[in-house]
Formats: C-alpha cells, sequence, structure tokens
C-alpha cells in the first residue's frame, strides 16, 4: 500500500520514492508488486486532490514502479473523478518498457 497520507509522512515523494527503493531491492519486486495508492485520507475523510494523486502516480512511474491502483473508487460520488483516473492510470499515458 502506497499511502503516504495514511502513514503520516512528513515528505511523500520521498516515503514513496523508499517505498519503491525497498521493493526494487528484491529480484523481480517491480513486477510483481501492486502499488495501491489511496483516494481518500482516512484521517480526515476528505478525498485526495486530484493533482496529487497524478503526482504520486507518475512518481512511482519515475521510480521504476509498473503496476498501479488506486482505493477506493467511489464512482457514485466521483472519488476520483473519472478523467482523473483516466488520466492517473490510463494505459496510452503509462510508460510501458520493451522486452
Amino acid at each position: 500500500m502506497a499511502m503516504p497520507a495514511l502513514e503520516a509522512a512528513d515528505d511523500p515523494e520521498r516515503w514513496m520514492r523508499a517505498l519503491v527503493d525497498a521493493v526494487a531491492a528484491h529480484p523481480g519486486g517491480l513486477a510483481r508488486t501492486l502499488f495501491e495508492l489511496q483516494t481518500v485520507d482516512w484521517r480526515t475523510a476528505q478525498p485526495i486532490d486530484g493533482d496529487v494523486l497524478r503526482a504520486q502516480v507518475r512518481a512511482l512511474q519515475a521510480a521504476g514502479a509498473r503496476h498501479l491502483g488506486y482505493y477506493p473508487d467511489d464512482f457514485i460520488g466521483d472519488t476520483p473523478s473519472l478523467p482523473v483516473a483516466r488520466e492517473a492510470m490510463s494505459a496510452r499515458e503509462f510508460p510501458y518498457l520493451e522486452r
């Protein structure tokens, strides 16, 4: 679970980079790990801003993460909003590695 707000991380970007580095330290770790981002800050019950979600996805991708997801998906309440979710998780935007 890549959820720096849940962990009350002082520096969310550094926290997530450390998480990716820990996974990457294991052979095949990045190929077999799903990084799950939070869309709600459970301490405040407020949605995570869409810009934050997009930035976290990009940071994880830049660090080498390839399998990403988010939770919860409140499609009735539109959290995260469909445009944000689509942009953050779209296969068109994802930098797939060639084999």
